[in-house]
């Protein structure tokens, strides 16, 4: 878990949301597996890896463009576990 709060950032704890580009899926640092393959961190639901590659803090995508992602969550109180969310909602 020590390597994964110092990649999640020192600012960072394992209670932070974290949200999964790949499966749309939201969920804390505190369930990031080990990813055998990368050596990175992996998201719970899927084969998504890597804090800035496939991981992010819930919210970045949300301050780079909250205009076009006014379906986006607007505070940690609105997320769960494993709750979904598109970047592109149809």
């Amino acid at each position: 878990m020590k390597k994964i709060r110092k990649r999640v950032g020192t600012k960072r704890g394992t209670s932070d949301w974290l949200w999964c580009m790949h499966c749309e899926s939201f969920f804390q640092a505190s369930h990031l597996r080990p990813d055998e393959v990368g050596g990175k961190e992996g998201c719970p639901f899927c084969d998504g890896a890597g804090i800035g590659v496939d991981i992010f803090p819930w919210n970045d995508w949300y301050k780079q463009n909250p205009d076009g992602l006014k379906h986006w969550p607007k505070s940690t109180e609105e997320l769960e576990h494993g709750m979904k969310c598109s970047l592109y909602p149809e």
